[in-house]
């Protein structure tokens, strides 16, 4: 099963947390639980680069008491627009530059589709009317983490982090609901 995240190339230019951050040495909470979205599944497609992003801009949204279900589809067709990528899967960098670029519209508007058309990168057409209702979610940057301290802090202040991890046989088949440890 392909699940769909690419590593993304280094690139000098890329934004680095540690210089666009809002606080410097923040005093976070000792604890800080973001509410809990459900698990949306991708089917057979590799998109999980755009679930994962989406679910970040849900979270964002409800922090501003909106409850938007968000599309994951319509996403992945704007990385697989930007990446130059001719397989299915897409980088951490094409989702947040296709954010950045088309922001992302609602569910009901671009409806999910686990075909073997979206595996075959077909996807249905983006029309004016989804296209604006996008742009209204559109970030006005983003930047790299790269300590575990970043990580906590981009959370705490920007409602969630694009990661992407080693798929282990424990994601597929999680012990007691724990997918793996990390330190």
């Amino acid at each position: 099963m392909n699940y769909g995240a690419i590593k993304s190339p280094k690139d000098e230019r890329d934004y680095k947390y540690s210089n666009v951050k809002r606080t410097v040495n923040a005093q976070l909470p000792s604890r800080f639980i973001l509410d809990i979205l459900p698990v949306r599944n991708q089917g057979k497609a590799g998109t999980c680069v755009g679930f994962a992003t989406t679910v970040i801009q849900e979270a964002d949204s409800m922090t501003k008491k909106e409850k938007e279900i968000l599309s994951p589809l319509f996403h992945y067709a704007k990385c697989k627009a930007i990446d130059g990528i001719k397989t299915e899967g897409t980088t951490l960098r094409a989702s947040m530059k296709a954010l950045a670029d088309s922001g992302i519209c609602k569910e009901k508007l671009y409806p999910y589709r686990d075909t073997q058309d979206t595996i075959n990168l077909k996807f249905p057409t983006i029309t004016s009317v989804v296209s604006a209702d996008a742009k209204s979610r559109k970030i006005i940057g983003y930047s790299q983490v790269n300590t575990k301290q970043e990580v906590k802090e981009a959370i705490f202040n920007e409602n969630g982090v694009l990661a992407g991890i080693m798929v282990t046989e424990s994601f597929v088949k999680p012990q007691n609901g724990c997918v793996g440890y990390l330190n």
